[in-house]
């Protein structure tokens, strides 16, 4: 196995066990039903590490796909890499949220979900502008990103 396998199998792994965490901590629920969502994550971790093992990782996929298309224009580089910027926001707020609930014992989680629609519709557009503008900042990067990777890959064949 690769070490970029190894390495985003690690990351996969992470990332399922701690939104499984996340949603255990701050999202209490009745048995039947945490047994439905341990029982989906399992699966879900599963099915991402048999895809990982029998395919390209993400970032063997950036560079092939670079080679092959050359770099993307403007719009459609900043909305892929708005993705990658919304994902990390994300993953921060969960944190954020879980960091609050253990020091503070104030559960973010609940006080968002007993917000009115247009206070979510707020906080969603706002963190949909926030993504699109961390994304053309790491458009700008992405040449950079990818001589990085293209070095990593060349390295470990």
């Amino acid at each position: 196995m690769r070490i970029e396998q190894k390495r985003e199998m690690f990351w996969t792994i992470g990332a399922s066990l701690f939104s499984l965490a996340f949603f255990i901590i701050l999202a209490p629920a009745p048995k039947d039903i945490l047994g439905i969502i341990i029982a989906g994550n399992v699966i879900g971790l599963i099915i991402s590490l048999v895809r990982i093992r029998g395919e390209e990782t993400s970032n063997e996929r950036f560079v092939r796909k670079r080679e092959e298309n050359g770099p993307p224009g403007f719009w459609k580089g900043s909305l892929s890499e708005s993705m990658r910027a919304c994902a990390y926001l994300f993953i921060g707020l969960m944190i954020l949220a879980v960091a609050v609930y253990l020091t503070e014992g104030t559960n973010l989680l609940q006080m968002l979900v007993e917000q009115p629609l247009d206070t979510i519709g707020i906080l969603a557009l706002i963190l949909v502008i926030v993504s699109f503008l961390m994304g053309t900042v790491f458009h700008a990067g992405s040449e950079e990103r990818y001589e990085r990777l293209k070095q990593r890959l060349e390295r470990q064949q």
